[in-house]
Formats: structure tokens, C-alpha cells, sequence
């Protein structure tokens, strides 16, 4: 498996935006390619529990970037 760095030639809050977008896209294309064998009365709560970590790590990267450390303000 090849690891992908989203980041490079880009601002680090983009890189991260864009990783969760191809991270949804990837999601819902392979359960789009999966519908026969899929049981939607098991994986829609997955499902909603990937989004919301992903929103939760996005959120968390993005503060972080944002914020600037205690120590620079002294």
C-alpha cells in the first residue's frame, strides 16, 4: 500500500481538508461498488461513526494549527 502525503505543496489545513473529502469519496465509492453485498442495517451506524472521528481529527488538526502555543505569547 502506498502512503499518500496530502500535505505536500500545501498549507497543512488544506492538506488535512482535503484528506477527509478523499477519504468520503472513498468510503461512499466503495460502498457504491458494494451495494449487493452490502447490509445497510449494520454498516449505516459505521458509517456515522467513521464521519464522526474523521470530523473529530479534522477539528482537532485544524485547532491546533490555528492556535498559537501558550509559550510564544510570553
Amino acid at each position: 500500500m502506498q502512503i499518500v502525503d496530502f500535505t505536500v505543496g500545501q498549507n497543512f489545513g488544506e492538506g488535512q481538508v482535503e484528506g477527509s473529502r478523499i477519504l468520503q469519496v472513498s468510503i461512499f465509492n466503495t460502498l457504491q461498488h458494494n451495494l449487493s453485498r452490502v447490509d445497510f442495517n449494520r454498516v449505516l451506524l459505521d458509517v456515522i461513526t467513521i464521519a464522526g472521528e474523521v470530523d473529530s481529527q479534522l477539528k482537532q488538526a485544524m485547532l491546533s494549527y490555528v492556535e498559537l502555543p501558550s509559550w510564544s505569547a510570553a
